[in-house]
């Protein structure tokens, strides 16, 4: 017999959740899935990462050319915060699926830098649709499954 970790019950050895407290039993296969969520939850982070950096270099060329002055600051201040969010996101990776599925706000700032910021900031925009949003929506159930996990 072992020890429930949380409630601290015994329980059978074979068990996968503890009968007392419903908390998931730790096996040898939790090892290599938490490997397997780092190397997910670090490719969404360097995909972010890459979409900050694209975003902040638009923005830069939007304001220096005057092409689009004001499209060009929301999308140095995205690519900013987008770098800061991969970052936090190796430390808590809660909420992926929420944060990155939607697309609405992705899409009016393609509307936006379409018409007020020039082609070029939709560049950015359409690798964080493809990129970012496309890699979670892929791997949409291990990222649920992460974030049951994280809370």
């Amino acid at each position: 017999m072992k020890f429930c970790t949380k409630c601290g019950q015994q329980i059978h050895d074979e068990a996968i959740i503890c009968v007392h407290c419903g908390c998931q039993i730790a096996s040898a296969a939790a090892p290599q899935a938490q490997k397997n969520d780092k190397k997910l939850v670090s490719a969404l982070s360097q995909k972010l990462d890459t979409y900050g950096t694209v975003a902040i270099a638009i923005g830069i060329f939007q304001v220096l050319t005057l092409v689009g002055l004001f499209m060009g600051l929301m999308n140095i201040y995205a690519g900013i915060v987008n770098k800061k969010s991969a970052k936090l996101l190796l430390d808590d990776p809660r909420d992926i699926v929420k944060r990155y599925s939607p697309a609405g706000g992705a899409i009016l700032l393609l509307i936006f830098n379409l018409f007020l910021g020039a082609v070029i900031g939709v560049i950015a925009t359409i690798y964080w649709l493809v990129a970012v949003r496309g890699y979670v929506l892929n791997n949409i159930d291990e990222f649920e499954r992460i974030d049951q996990n994280a809370k």
